[in-house]
């Protein structure tokens, strides 16, 4: 009897310690493998991912060389990791800002073309600054001398940009332009612009004569062609995210997919995220209306012409900060900045086009304050993902640093 006790109790140990193992085990395969990649970046901020041609996946960022002196450098990844840092530019009159920041774009297969931009000042006003850009045709080695993208001449805001390679080896840009405010209740508007891999910019030309200040934009190919993504900002103030393509070398009309109707006065500096595959688009952003800060997730099947049902994926205290990839089944993964009690957290969250989530978790802690700019996520290769941030170091200083993500099997 006694003998038979005890295997009841040690079968009632095993059948109550089984659901916990098998939770540990399912907590296990739906967590991401993450490793830190030591990044070359001594100080500095403001990094920018992106995918070449060829497949590379580059890395950008700010140095901050002296008091005065800023540069743009980049790195390559490799199988051994960060490459050695390479210089792009360097300048003391650089307009620098938590964020719009610079990028760099790599738009051949054979890895030598590359094209970069940042801000420089034109003038002694505040916001008056040029995008300035230069090409590289031997993989960063050298740069030509630098050009402005911006073609109105003043002494105005111009930034937030971002640029695409097409498949025809030239390279796109967006912009938001500031060359109307020098006019009275003159707004923001946007602006694009075709890179000839000779260096050759064409006219610009106007997309949208008024929009949200200093949001980010973005801008990604589909099977249709163009797609690009900003904050809106109508008379009555509603800044809304707004979409527009081109479509056989002409540009539609501006359209929001989903209304939020955040009525603000001031700019939210918290632009969309877009991700493209061929047919699919997933588009994520922040809004703030119904005084509820919420991030929302939505798929486009079309190229983006129709959007489904919008996804709220924060987890109650949005700070925003977006960006978004799409893996190769088709969900959506997504890293935003989410407020904690002591400070803040970087999240990731992979969603299914219907909404379901399928991995959320915290990637790691970090400050709500602007000196922790935006963290930039990368699909690097199948199951693979980057995320850079800028890490905010007890003696006060910043560095750029990088954290390779690998999704659960299965």
């Amino acid at each position: 009897m006694k003998h038979a006790q005890t295997t009841y109790a040690l079968l009632l140990v095993f059948t109550l310690l089984l659901p916990a193992s098998c939770r540990q085990s399912e907590e296990k395969q739906n967590s991401l493998r993450i490793e830190e990649l030591p990044v070359p970046c001594r100080e500095g901020g403001m990094p920018k991912l992106v995918l070449s041609a060829g497949g590379k996946a580059y890395l950008s960022w700010v140095e901050f060389i002296d008091d005065t002196t800023d540069a743009l450098m980049f790195s390559v990844l490799e199988e051994s990791g960060w490459s050695e840092e390479r210089e792009i530019a360097r300048g003391t009159n650089w307009f620098v800002n938590w964020a719009d920041f610079p990028s760099l774009l790599a738009f051949s297969k054979d890895e030598k073309m590359l094209l970069a931009h940042w801000l420089q000042k034109s003038d002694q006003g505040t916001y008056d600054y040029d995008i300035r850009i230069s090409l590289s045709a031997n993989g960063g080695q050298s740069w030509s001398q630098s050009k402005i993208l911006n073609d109105d001449g003043l002494a105005a805001e111009h930034g937030f940009v971002s640029l695409c390679a097409l498949s025809d080896g030239t390279a796109q840009a967006l912009w938001l332009d500031g060359r109307q405010t020098k006019e009275k209740n003159g707004a923001m508007s946007l602006r694009t612009t075709t890179i000839l891999p000779q260096g050759e910019i064409k006219p610009s030309l106007l997309l949208d004569e008024r929009t949200c200040d200093c949001c980010q934009t973005d801008l990604v190919t589909t099977a249709n062609g163009l797609l690009a993504a900003y904050r809106d900002r109508s008379v009555a103030e509603i800044r809304d995210i707004a979409l527009l393509s081109r479509e056989n070398g002409k540009w539609t009309k501006p359209y929001t997919p989903h209304p939020d109707n955040w009525h603000i006065a001031g700019c939210p500096v918290n632009g969309p995220a877009l991700a493209a595959k061929k047919d699919q688009v997933a588009l994520l952003w922040f809004t703030g209306s119904e005084d509820t800060a919420r991030v929302y997730l939505s798929f486009s099947q079309d190229g983006g012409k129709t959007f489904g049902p919008r996804f709220r994926i924060d987890e109650g205290q949005a700070l925003g900060r977006v960006d978004v990839e799409l893996t190769e089944t088709g969900s959506a993964c997504a890293s935003w900045l989410e407020k904690t009690e002591g400070g803040a957290e970087i999240r990731f969250k992979e969603v299914s086009p219907e909404g379901k989530v399928l991995l959320n978790q915290r990637l790691v802690t970090t400050s709500p304050s602007r000196d922790s700019g935006f963290p930039v996520l990368l699909h690097s290769r199948k199951n693979t993902f980057l995320l850079a941030y800028t890490a905010l170091e007890d003696n006060g200083k910043s560095r750029v640093r990088c954290l390779k993500l690998s999704l659960p099997k299965g």
